[in-house]
């Protein structure tokens, strides 16, 4: 005889089955693709983790003085766990996007939760799934990036008050505060969003909420004043600091709008017109949705990953959306409520799995990968005892978190490539989409070992990375060292009191 599962079983099933699965995504792509999103993500947190644990690596004078070691920590903590069984960058990078992609899956079980707390087990595996495979919720798990663990933290700290606000008792306020506060030590740029929520949720009640509210963001936001005067010269220097800077306008006002139309193609209209649907019963995270790419529009400087945080609110608002569909038009029937909500689950999954192989995130999954497989294979030879790079802005190398050998790394002019060298017995070529890469007889005594095809936006980012190869020891020489780089960038930007994003 058949058992029949109880309602809270069969809640229980479906949690595992859509956890397991955005797990399951999130480690597979952590895995299978090697990309770099932005330079951050190097520049700003895994090198500077890497020296933590290994004691060399790249040093950005713009992270020695205007960032905070919490993300860097925390990716150190990682990397060092990770290292006691392999050194190997590809084990502590995969660690790495395990972890982050573990913590991810906050989003997915509150996605769950708040499709079951509206519209029962349909709603919570309709709003769960869809936040388990949506495309960017699947590509930024993985990326070790402050915009993200921000965006899990956020996400929950507007779950535990939100909604039925009234029904929550003061401690569900004090936890919303140390999300919060947790979130602002993470990526305190989204401080007028932060404030938002907790206008929103705390409004006059100064007691009930106002008050424990308080005490939870106030441990988090203290901690990172505290650590910021231990690691920099004064309390929430990582947040103060970057003010003294005046920031370059890049790309155009509308760039978010022309970036999402781009990447959904014509699923643009069934996300916005399902997520419209769904604000009719969370305003609130519509709301964050819409301010969050209104501040960031608004700033001169416009990166992608900067309006991450809006993405997870946007596709729980999809979900709730298309629940709602599902329970109108099922006019509560069982059999048809579980047919349509299968027709919109596996419509969110096609949808997704569509755009994924479409071409613009093709290169998000590759982007600059190429250089990051240059660089460990490089990493791996013996004889190794000088790296120069050429064709390759010095914000887009992947450091020595990928190289993992700590030999000096050259900076070489595209004037100079012909010339002899003894600094150095491994070359690393990028060669953009308009021009074929040197020839083994343009590099003097290097012979051309093996190339990797680079994926990007722009012909400057595309094309060929090849490795070079001369026997022999080498000479260490200063001239054109990066660390030399880096700090004259510093002094560039800190004489003239402004500075440009780097491009993703």
């Amino acid at each position: 005889m058949r058992q029949v599962l109880t309602p809270g079983q069969t809640r229980a099933v479906a949690f595992a089955a859509v956890m397991l699965v955005g797990l399951a995504l999130r480690v597979a792509t952590a895995i299978h693709f090697s990309n770099i999103n932005h330079s951050d993500e190097i520049f700003q947190y895994l090198e500077p983790a890497h020296r933590l644990v290994f004691g060399y690596g790249l040093i950005d004078p713009i992270f020695q003085h205007d960032r905070s070691w919490v993300m860097p920590g925390l990716l150190a903590a990682i990397i060092k766990a990770a290292s006691v069984w392999s050194d190997d960058p590809a084990v502590y990078i995969g660690a790495v996007g395990i972890v982050m992609s573990l913590l991810s899956l906050t989003l997915v079980a509150i996605a769950f939760l708040w499709g079951l707390r509206l519209y029962g087990t349909m709603g919570a595996i309709v709003t769960g799934s869809v936040a388990a495979t949506w495309i960017e919720l699947v590509y930024f798990a993985p990326h070790p990036l402050t915009d993200t663990l921000a965006a899990d933290a956020m996400v929950a700290a507007v779950y535990v008050v939100y909604p039925e606000t009234d029904l929550r008792p003061r401690r569900a306020f004090a936890a919303c505060g140390l999300l919060l506060g947790v979130a602002f030590a993470i990526r305190w740029q989204l401080a007028p969003i932060y404030l938002l929520i907790t206008l929103w949720v705390c409004r006059g009640f100064i007691k009930n909420r106002w008050l424990p509210f308080a005490i939870g963001v106030g441990v988090p936001v203290l901690a990172l004043g505290v650590l910021d005067a231990v690691t920099r010269d004064y309390p929430f220097q990582s947040v103060l600091a970057p003010f003294l800077l005046h920031y370059v306008a890049g790309e155009p006002w509308y760039y978010y709008l022309g970036v999402l139309t781009l990447n959904w193609s014509g699923a643009i209209v069934l996300v916005l017109g399902l997520a419209c649907l769904g604000a009719r019963r969370l305003p609130l995270l519509a709301v964050v949705v819409v301010a969050t790419l209104l501040v960031h529009s608004l700033h001169v400087t416009r990166v992608y990953r900067y309006i991450y945080p809006a993405l997870p609110f946007l596709f729980v608002l999809v979900g709730i959306g298309a629940s709602d569909m599902v329970d109108r038009l099922s006019s509560g029937h069982p059999a048809r409520r579980r047919a349509l909500a299968a027709v919109a689950v596996g419509s969110a999954v096609l949808t997704s799995a569509a755009l994924a192989v479409g071409e613009n995130f093709r290169v998000y999954l590759n982007k600059d990968g190429a250089l990051t497989m240059a660089f460990a294979t490089v990493g791996k030879e013996a004889d190794l005892c000088g790296l120069a790079v050429t064709g390759i802005d010095w914000w887009r190398l992947p450091g020595y978190t990928y190289l993992h050998r700590d030999i000096p790394i050259y900076l070489l002019p595209a004037a100079e490539i012909g010339r002899p060298s003894q600094s150095f017995n491994y070359l690393v070529s990028f060669s953009g989409l308009d021009r074929d890469p040197p020839k083994a007889a343009a590099v003097p005594g290097f012979s051309r070992q093996r190339c990797f095809t680079n994926a990007g936006f722009h012909a400057d980012t595309a094309g060929k990375v090849c490795i070079y190869h001369r026997s022999g020891n080498c000479v260490p020489s200063a001239e054109s060292a990066v660390k030399n780089r880096l700090v004259d960038e510093f002094s560039r930007i800190r004489g003239k009191g402004q500075a440009r994003a780097r491009p993703g």
